[in-house]
């Protein structure tokens, strides 16, 4: 829709996108790096709040991570009543 504004040429108009992209990527590095840096914070303080070290507790969010995505990923298939061979139908391939 730029292109079709009257007044505006074509390098113009790439200029402008360049710039609005620039923009874009620091917004995703400032957001990202404010996300660590929170993320990061909070860990310590809940470390020292704990007495534990920042690698135990980094070590017990990651298990309940990966144990929530696989208690995730087995909820389908454990429907009362289902007999073990109605499974292999049930699951989604990918």
């Amino acid at each position: 829709t730029m292109l079709q504004r009257e007044g505006l040429t074509f390098q113009q108009v790439a200029r402008k996108k360049r710039f609005d992209r620039i923009g874009q990527v620091l917004l995703l590095i400032v957001g990202g790096y404010s996300f660590y840096t929170a993320s990061k914070m909070s860990l310590v303080t809940l470390a020292k709040a704990l007495g534990q070290k920042t690698s135990t507790v980094t070590a017990g969010f990651a298990t309940l991570f990966l144990g929530g995505n696989l208690i995730k990923r087995l909820l389908p298939f454990l429907v009362r009543g289902m007999a073990p061979a109605y499974v292999l139908n049930k699951s989604n391939s990918k």
